[in-house]
């Protein structure tokens, strides 16, 4: 599932209410599709034993210094200019070639990679992705956005991505599991849960979509049933635009169908300049890691449409992730209830301070939201000695 739009009641547009992924209004929501995103990894330093792959220099392109909202951010927080530039690059990249051998007996090899931005406030945090367009520059950009999301969510981690260049769909289960192995194995779905989180609390899931096209309902797609046919072998299931509770549609005219909410769940730049001027929401929330381009994010900007950053939206897995830490560490386990309850208070906690930011400056959420995150690294930065 790729994408979904729905409608639910105005409190789940309330200031107070936790935007953990799935709880939103109206929602385009985006599964990984042909990527596949594996579970959260920790690094507890620089302990890998490959060689580390030399950081940019200042300019290069791909660099994450010229991302755009960090450097809007950067103008209303106080930073000297060494540490704002330590800070906005990597403390360590790692390029690998894993070689496996493959079921038919021959012998493949995949580039991998693992960067690892920022640990001032605590573990390196982040996960592996696999997918055909995995690169540097793509590692780089994750493992900032690691940084941030754990800064603005309050939680003792710090930034790191990796992943490797392949396309899943073409390997087989035993192939997918011996390149895992020598990484990390667990899979994740934003969109499904998104919608499903929505259909349970009394929403309309409007429409969905994957790769290949959208499925629309305007009464409200049947989420459990379509979950269950996505789970069923052909030709009885398995495929989104097979599923009889709606109509098919094209991506175009699923951008500009009107909503509450759009919600992107899985792939980056999905919200470009054109798409942001066909969406017809009032809210979009980005449940993927960086869905809008800045193109993108000027056109939602003008229109009024106001956005809930990816720093935050997707906060929800950081903070569980911290709460399975802290379980492990400490021999220990709560109730699901009791995770849902803590997630909640983190979620809260950290949307205050953000909201003060956004109201006081007159901040777009977004920038409010990496402004709050730097001035947290900041502050541990110069309590280490680094910087004025």
């Amino acid at each position: 599932m790729r994408s979904v739009l729905a409608s639910v009641g105005r409190r789940a547009t309330s200031r107070s209410a936790p935007c953990a992924p799935g709880c939103m209004v109206s929602c385009r929501l985006e599964s990984t599709g042909r990527t596949t995103c594996f579970g959260d990894i920790f690094d507890g330093g620089a302990t890998d034993k490959s060689q580390p792959h030399p950081a940019p220099e200042h300019g290069v392109p791909g660099s994450i210094e010229g991302n755009t909202y960090l450097q809007e951010a950067l103008q209303h927080v106080q930073i000297d200019a060494e540490l704002q530039r330590f800070l906005l690059r990597p403390q360590r990249e790692i390029h690998v070639e894993l070689v496996i051998t493959m079921d038919n007996g021959e012998v493949e090899s995949f580039n991998a990679y693992r960067v690892q931005h920022n640990n001032f406030r605590g573990p390196y945090k982040g996960g592996y992705r696999l997918a055909p367009d995995v690169d540097m520059q793509e590692m780089r950009r994750l493992a900032s956005l690691m940084t941030w999301k754990t800064s603005v969510m309050n939680i003792p981690f710090g930034g790191a991505k990796g992943g490797i260049c392949c396309e899943p769909k073409n390997l087989s289960q035993r192939e997918l599991e011996r390149l895992t192995r020598k990484l990390v194995q667990g899979f994740g779905n934003v969109g499904a849960w998104a919608a499903e989180m929505i259909h349970v609390r009394g929403g309309r899931v409007l429409c969905v979509s994957d790769r290949d096209g959208a499925m629309t309902n305007e009464k409200g797609l049947d989420i459990p049933a379509l979950r269950r046919h996505l789970r069923a072998a052909p030709p009885f299931g398995g495929s989104l635009l097979s599923f009889p509770g709606g109509t098919k549609i094209s991506h175009d005219q699923m951008f500009s169908m009107p909503c509450d909410v759009f919600i992107p769940a899985a792939s980056s730049n999905t919200i470009n300049e054109t798409v942001a001027k066909q969406l017809n929401c009032k809210f979009v929330v980005e449940a993927a890691n960086s869905p809008t381009t800045p193109a993108g994010d000027a056109v939602l900007r003008e229109k009024g449409i106001i956005v809930c950053p990816d720093i935050y939206a997707s906060g929800g897995g950081v903070a569980v992730s911290w709460l399975e830490w802290v379980q492990n560490l400490q021999n220990f386990r709560w109730e699901e209830d009791e995770v849902n309850r803590r997630m909640d208070r983190i979620m809260t906690d950290a949307l205050d301070p953000v909201w003060k930011l956004h109201e006081q400056k007159h901040l777009p959420l977004r920038t409010a939201a990496f402004v709050y995150a730097l001035e947290n690294v900041i502050k541990v930065a110069k309590a280490r000695g680094y910087g004025g």
